[in-house]
């Protein structure tokens, strides 16, 4: 038939409260902006701040995010997956902050991008 539970049913186990609790609950933030994470799911692989004031991300996964800066802090922009399956080995950006260029590690190609039209324009295949 099987063990019998003891009356009043199983034992909760007790939560161990932080000492600082209350404050760090009251310090979270809540505003809309933390509602929705907009993170790399890969490690980051590099950061670059153009002259046009944005910044633009790459991690190891082959994603590139841009981001526009505001007086606020910086606003999510648009996302490509630049290097299917190979991580982004190094970026740079133009002077005047129009034109960026990612290297793939593993892909063997160089993408080139608009940054203010948010578009690849142009993909270079490297023999090494």
């Amino acid at each position: 038939v099987g063990p019998v539970l003891p009356p009043g049913g199983p034992r909760r186990k007790r939560r161990r409260a932080l000492q600082y609790e209350a404050e760090y609950v009251r310090e979270m933030p809540s505003a809309v902006m933390y509602e929705r994470s907009f993170m790399h799911r890969g490690e980051l692989r590099c950061v670059v701040v153009t002259a046009t004031e944005f910044v633009v991300t790459a991690s190891a996964d082959g994603v590139l995010k841009w981001w526009k800066k505001t007086p606020g802090g910086v606003e999510f922009v648009k996302q490509f997956r630049a290097h299917v399956d190979a991580p982004v080995a190094r970026m740079a950006v133009s002077a005047d902050g129009k034109w960026l260029l990612s290297v793939g590690a593993g892909d063997r190609k160089c993408k080139v991008f608009d940054v203010l039209g948010f578009d690849m324009v142009n993909v270079i295949v490297c023999p090494f």
